[in-house]
């Protein structure tokens, strides 16, 4: 949960939001709101939705911060996209046959 925390404030700092904002809007003190930031207070789920919300951006990118994740749009306006998984040797092999029709 610690990266997450580490992840909201840094975009949140990205964005110049401040903590007196996050908290209005989360309808939560200042104080409140910094304690789920510094991790002395349990953050929900729901809670997560609605910071993402404030801060424009989907949970999987806060999780994910700084990488981004592709937007559905953007998939679908591709001609092609690539896609990594990382996966023990037996399972990759076992994926490359799916991939390429092997049938050995």
């Amino acid at each position: 949960m610690n990266n997450i925390l580490e992840n909201i404030k840094a975009i949140r700092l990205e964005k110049s939001v401040k903590q007196s904002v996050m908290a209005d809007y989360l309808s939560v003190t200042q104080a409140g709101y910094s304690a789920w930031e510094n991790g002395s207070r349990e953050l929900t789920y729901n809670n997560l939705l609605k910071i993402a919300e404030i801060l424009d951006v989907s949970v999987i990118d806060i999780i994910t911060y700084p990488k981004k994740y592709v937007d559905s749009s953007t998939i679908n306006a591709s001609e092609r996209i690539s896609i990594t998984f990382e996966v023990s040797p037996d399972k990759r092999d076992y994926l490359l046959k799916l991939v390429t029709g092997d049938k050995e």
